[in-house]
Parts: C-alpha cells; structure tokens; sequence
C-alpha cells in the first residue's frame, strides 16, 4: 500500500511542479489544396496560473492476466473558478513520459475539482505522472 501512496504523491507533484496546465485552442488552418499547404496558428491561455493537483482512483485487478492495482480515475482539484465550464482530460505517463492512457473528457464544474474516468485502466505500479489538459 505504501508504494500506491508514492505514486499518488508522485503523480501530484509532477502536475503541480510541471506547471499543471496545458490549455489548447485549435488552431486556424489556411486553404489547404493538393498544390497548397496552409497553416496558421492561435495564441494559447491559461484560466489557471497556479497549477492543479491530481489524486488517482485505483482498486486491485485480480484478473489472471493483472493481478495488480491498476489507476481507473483520477480526480483534478485546485482548479481555478475561471476554469468552470471548460473541458478537462488527464494523460496518465509512465517512464520517459510515456502515455499510459488518457481518460474521458469532463466538464469542469463550479467548486474547482473535477473527477475522470480511464476507459482501460493503467497499472498502478507504471504510472510516475500525469498530464492534464482544460481546453474550452
């Protein structure tokens, strides 16, 4: 149980540390024709300047082909109020930053925390952070 705790500690302080936020727009695409190429591109915000934290969900698989704690969810809080209303998605990362999994996309509600789903959980053993993501 102590290495879970570990984990749960590492994941928060990678977010929180790393800056936490990553808010995207699309960008704007020129006219793009077999003879054209075109690109553009749209400045990037924040709603959120001070960083998030992240605690995991996670419960033991004993599945023959697991047998082990794997991370189902993942609950965002600190958020900023003025992240209410916006998208958000965590990317789970393993060794090298390594995608392990990113979950369903939420709703950030009013009361700055957010809870996510991991349609395929991830082994809870091979999680060292996570990415999140408020777009919107």
């Amino acid at each position: 149980m102590n290495r879970i705790h570990r984990i749960v500690l590492s994941g928060s302080i990678a977010v929180v540390v790393g800056g936490g936020i990553v808010v995207a727009s699309a960008a704007t695409l020129g006219t793009v024709t077999s003879t054209k190429l075109g690109a553009g591109n749209v400045e990037v915000g924040s709603c959120d300047s001070d960083g998030v934290s992240v605690s995991y969900t996670y419960a033991y698989n004993p599945a023959d082909t697991h047998q082990r704690y794997e991370v189902s969810g993942a609950t965002v809080s600190n958020i900023a109020g003025t992240c209410d209303g916006k998208s958000i998605s965590v990317t789970l990362t393993g060794a090298s930053g390594v995608s392990l999994g990113t979950s369903t996309a939420a709703t950030i509600p009013t009361g700055g925390a957010s809870t996510v789903a991991f349609a395929t959980p991830a082994s809870a053993e091979a999680v060292q952070g996570a990415s999140v993501l408020i777009s919107g």
